[in-house]
């Protein structure tokens, strides 16, 4: 029988993606100390970079001065 997949906070997932940013740490690293898989952290990186502008968005549009 298949495991279910484990469900993370988006509180955990955002510190562990900060850490993977920092860069003084390695994947593994990161993974092991949160209790998390080394790929996880590798997805969640690429989430955050690729859907981060979209935080920042306000249904306006943008100046540039």
């Amino acid at each position: 029988m298949p495991r279910a997949a484990r469900r993370y906070t988006a509180k955990l997932k955002f510190q562990v993606v900060i850490e993977a940013l920092k860069g003084e740490k390695t994947p593994g690293q990161i993974a092991k100390a949160y209790g998390v898989h080394a790929n996880s952290v590798g997805i969640w990186k690429h989430w955050f970079i690729e859907r981060g502008p979209a935080l920042f968005e306000r249904g306006e549009v943008a100046k540039d001065d």
